[in-house]
């Protein structure tokens, strides 16, 4: 996709996700399948998005097979078709049915090697893995209460650990912070960090805009607005109305745990902040690396003045999010290419 046709039809999102797309799956099995159960009266989709069409609807207490996992669909056949529904109301049989895996592939492992201090542990014993998706090379299985050093968690819920200096992955609902992370055993007390403190720590402050307003904005010399439309999604993203040139469209914004996300659709999400965060801090969104230049900072658009604003550049573009109304204000060099004009 090309950037100039994001920059018109997300207006508060547009360059971030222009040169990339962020892979949709958690795990793609097309050889393997699940069975399962619906636990609440589900409607079936064609698509794996919200808004594609409606196929019916399948009853709590059929029973489905799937073939296919996505972030945040299944996808099982109705009516002799492949379709989609959300995973939400699908509750997963306690056997798959595909055959148990080699026992030489269920090493149990309780002792992570790394040179950096523990921060995480492990709820329950769980596999991990080469790469972040279920179709990579397993390792072995954590055992609980495993000590890790957890490095970052992707949009798709994969943590990253340190291996004896190698990457690793596990799926963050095993995984539960430490609150106070301890030093590896036998080695000296850590050096005190010089970088600044990180800013949003157990998220005390939100960055995504305020349900009750009504945001006004310039984009590209285009004025439009942004209006909360009183509905979410089955995967978390509160859908807002946009309208820009007489034309209305949606925006999806979500505040997870490890940061704020928009999208234009349940496809396509970049995360514009990360939680918690700190001044120099660089993460991924698909193959681009962002990094949070800014915290604190006081900035000045039409529509007023906003504190604790944290500044993030990414693709040629600098992001200014700002607490309780998400991005303020987007430059591209010295070029404003967004910019709020009210808020009400």
């Amino acid at each position: 996709m090309k950037l100039s046709k994001y920059v018109l039809s997300l207006s508060l999102l547009t360059a971030a996700t222009a040169t990339y797309a962020v892979p949709a799956t958690v795990a793609n099995a097309a050889t393997k399948t699940m069975s399962g159960v619906i636990s609440k009266d589900v409607i079936v989709r064609a698509a794996s998005t919200p808004n594609s069409k409606n196929l019916g609807t399948l009853k709590k207490g059929a029973k489905v097979t799937i073939y296919k996992e996505t972030t945040y669909w299944y996808q099982v056949k109705f009516k002799n078709k492949l379709s989609y529904v959300s995973k939400d109301h699908v509750k997963l049989s306690k056997k798959p049915t595909t055959a148990k895996p080699k026992p030489n592939t269920d090493q149990v492992v309780s002792t992570i090697k790394s040179s950096q201090k523990a921060n995480a542990e492990i709820k329950s014993n769980v596999y991990f893995y080469a790469k972040a998706s279920t179709s990579s090379k397993k390792l072995g299985t954590l055992k609980k209460g495993t000590k890790i050093h957890m490095n970052n968690v992707s949009q798709f819920g994969w943590v990253e650990f340190d291996n004896d200096g190698k990457k690793n992955y596990v799926y963050k609902d095993f995984v539960t912070k430490i609150s106070k992370p301890t030093a590896k055993p036998g080695t000296s007390k850590p050096k005190p960090e010089t970088s600044k403190p990180a800013v949003n720590e157990n998220e005390k402050t939100s960055y995504k805009p305020n349900f009750s307003k009504t945001f006004s904005f310039k984009s590209e010399g285009h004025n439009g607005t942004l209006v909360y439309s009183k509905k979410k999604t089955a995967s978390g993203y509160v859908i807002w109305s946009k309208k820009v040139a007489n034309k209305t469209s949606k925006l999806y914004i979500k505040e997870a745990k490890d940061g704020v996300y928009y999208a234009t659709n349940s496809k396509d999400a970049v995360r514009v902040l990360p939680y918690s965060f700190k001044v120099g801090q660089t993460y991924k969104n698909g193959k681009s690396t962002f990094k949070v230049t800014g915290a604190n900072k006081t900035v000045k658009t039409t529509a007023g003045t906003f504190k604790s604003v944290a500044t993030v550049t990414g693709n040629g573009y600098t992001f200014y999010v700002a607490p309780g109304a998400g991005i303020v204000k987007m430059t591209k060099g010295k070029k404003t290419t967004f910019e709020l004009s009210k808020v009400k």
